[in-house]
């Protein structure tokens, strides 16, 4: 009994799939990404050289031949030459491609190689049909295999330049092969790469990066981006705070600006030889620290003299605590180093007058 069906589902097969000699479509807005002086042709025409990736290409897609004559990639008629491939026969037409041009060389190209073959401003296809003509506006196989599933790989799809993974075991997807170095891009990063990468932003030994709303909150340099800067380049934490460009609570629960006890008094310690002598000023550190911050556990609450020195301060102890980690470095000397005497030096001079 005669039965229409496969013909109704061979037409819809070819409507599924663009058709490769369609109108291509391109925009004049942009530069071009695969300007023809890129590349050379060589070997009868077969194969381009792409100048800026040193690849080597055949300009025809499998299951296409070349004619000189008419300059043009030509879709073979034979019934057992393929043009679609599943990306295991696509392997296996690497082979036969190599035994027939005795040249281990060849092979499928990497998601990053095939991306370099997109020409951004154009679409069906998206490429250089000077270099490539008669491309199919479809999807061409990459080596490059999804990493959380094996069993999907990597393809662009010339229609409109996009990339994809895809069940390896879909048959409908051309290739084209490439030889050289491989090129190391930047492919399409999966979710999970895209995660590890923004969680490289708080990868500073402070949060937790198991916690799954860490990335809610603004980043470090996100936060000092609009901040003003000391002579170092560093946050200058106490101009902010005289600006309100901060304005810290008085403890975790309380609302955002709550005053703290500011305790304006100035303590001078002239043991710096000749240096300028250290002003530790209490305003500026209880506008926003409580004194069990810092006393007993850094600083004696006692008339004790602290034994504080840069050793001390380098090793993390005394001011070390909390300058060159959540405050300005300690390298920054005239932020402390501010007060004039008789026995300063000329550079201790120079390092607060300029």
């Amino acid at each position: 009994m005669f039965s229409p069906f496969p013909k109704i589902a061979l037409l819809f097969l070819y409507l599924l799939i663009p058709l490769a000699n369609a109108a291509q479509l391109c925009s004049d807005d942009g530069a071009k990404t695969m300007p023809a002086e890129r590349y050379v042709i060589f070997g009868n025409d077969f194969f381009v050289r792409d100048r800026v990736t040193g690849l080597e290409w055949t300009r025809c897609a499998a299951g296409q031949s070349w004619d000189k004559a008419k300059g043009q990639c030509l879709e073979i008629t034979k019934k057992q030459v393929k043009s679609w491939f599943s990306f295991n026969s696509a392997l296996n037409e690497v082979a036969r491609f190599r035994k027939k041009y005795n040249d281990e060389e060849w092979r499928l190209p990497t998601i990053n190689e095939l991306l370099t073959i997109v020409e951004h401003r154009c679409q069906s296809p998206a490429t250089n049909l000077d270099v490539f003509p008669n491309t199919p506006s479809w999807r061409f196989w990459s080596i490059s295999t999804m990493v959380e599933n094996n069993d999907y790989a990597w393809v662009v799809n010339l229609e409109d330049g996009s990339s994809q993974t895809i069940l390896k075991n879909t048959s409908s997807h051309y290739i084209r092969l490439v030889r050289g170095n491989t090129v190391l891009l930047n492919k399409p990063k999966t979710k999970a790469e895209q995660l590890g990468d923004d969680l490289q932003k708080w990868d500073d030994g402070i949060h937790d990066l198991e916690n799954p709303d860490l990335t809610v909150l603004q980043t470090y340099d996100e936060v000092i981006k609009p901040l003003p800067r000391d002579n170092s380049g560093h946050p200058d934490w106490a101009q902010a705070l005289n600006q309100k460009l901060i304005m810290p609570r008085s403890n975790k629960h309380a609302e955002q600006g709550d005053s703290l006890a500011v305790w304006e008094h100035d303590i001078i310690y002239k043991d710096t030889a000749t240096m300028p002598w250290v002003k530790f000023p209490h305003k500026t550190h209880t506008q926003w620290l409580s004194c069990e911050n810092c006393h007993d556990k850094i600083f004696s609450s006692t008339s004790k003299k602290a034994d504080i020195s840069m050793a001390s301060i380098y090793t993390g102890s005394h001011c070390g605590a909390c300058h060159g980690r959540v405050a300005f470095n300690v390298n920054t000397c005239e932020r402390c180093h501010s007060v004039l005497h008789d026995n300063i030096s000329e550079n201790g001079r120079k390092m607060i007058e300029e």
